[in-house]
């Protein structure tokens, strides 16, 4: 008997953790997009990367622009390593907020508490 490790297709709940308002999602115009990719979005003169929240249908995919909390942990980790600076700075200035337990440029509790020597005045 072999064990094969069967994996269930993406789903919007395994992205999209929590958001403030379910009608702030919008549908934006991508062909070939698989559900986890990461997609430019404009508006107001702004681009700014966004990840899939669906398949492409039609022409057009879902994404939630704005506040709401994004699990990076199930996507293509090459794709998000290759975008992680991207997506945080872009999503901090919208709400948005990237969870993952990939490794970032941020310190460790470990390394922000380093030992402080003290001085004595003479």
């Amino acid at each position: 008997m072999t064990t094969e490790k069967q994996t269930q297709p993406l789903r919007l709940g395994d992205i999209l953790k929590s958001e403030a308002d379910s009608n702030s999602r919008d549908y934006i115009k991508a062909d070939n997009v698989k559900i986890g990719d990461i997609v430019t979005y404009s508006k107001g003169g702004n681009q700014r990367k966004l990840i899939a929240l669906s398949n492409s249908e039609h022409g057009k995919v879902l994404i939630q622009p704005r506040n709401c909390v994004i699990n990076l942990d199930v996507l293509d980790q090459n794709i998000v390593y290759q975008n992680l600076q991207d997506l945080i700075s872009q999503g901090d200035k919208f709400g948005i907020k990237y969870i993952s337990k990939l490794e970032t440029d941020k310190p460790t509790v470990e390394e922000s508490n380093l030992p402080v020597e003290e001085t004595v005045p003479v």
